[in-house]
């Protein structure tokens, strides 16, 4: 099998379909939960029995609800994404729509752990980026999947800086 494989070269397993047995007609799992204690022995990531029958975390972004013209938004504001990000708001429309256990937490720029900040230069400076420390969206997603309500979209956002002010402290962090 793909897990077998995993556990031989050390390669971490994502499922992402459901299985279904050859002689019965129902959706199973616990054949891949079998594994578990395997995949950890071995110190391999294994998500098993992520295709079907959970909640689901869909993950959206604060450019659901496009241009903001410096007003704050909430879980509440309509979604007016550019063209370019329709494709993902029509997914989670559909699911929630679908009556499916799911949620959607909406990130704001993700930094921290590594990462960078977005180095782009944008003019005039005066935009407000939302910004949410990646350790942060980690314990949003956690609580959207543990508390949120079926349907609903939370937003994780920190706080708001200007552009200028996140390019003035990057450039001063890399002098």
């Amino acid at each position: 099998s793909i897990m077998d494989a995993c556990l031989e070269t050390g390669v971490d397993y994502l499922d992402t379909a459901n299985y279904e047995p050859l002689d019965t007609a129902h959706f199973e799992y616990s054949w891949q939960w079998a594994y578990q204690e395997r995949f950890k022995a071995k110190g391999i990531m294994a998500l098993l029995g992520s295709g079907f029958g959970g909640r689901i975390l869909y993950t959206g972004g604060v450019w659901f609800f496009g241009p903001s013209s410096g007003e704050a938004i909430a879980e509440s504001t309509p979604f007016a994404a550019p063209h370019a990000f329709r494709w993902l708001v029509e997914g989670w429309e559909r699911l929630a729509a679908g009556h499916a256990d799911a949620v959607c937490v909406h990130p704001g720029l993700v930094w921290g752990a590594g990462q960078r900040l977005p180095g782009r230069p944008v003019r005039p400076g005066t935009q407000r980026w939302p910004l949410v420390e990646a350790d942060d969206l980690g314990e949003a997603y956690a609580d959207a999947l543990e508390r949120g309500r079926p349907g609903e979209g939370y937003l994780a956002v920190a706080e708001t800086v200007r552009a200028a002010d996140v390019a003035r402290a990057a450039g001063l962090a890399l002098a």
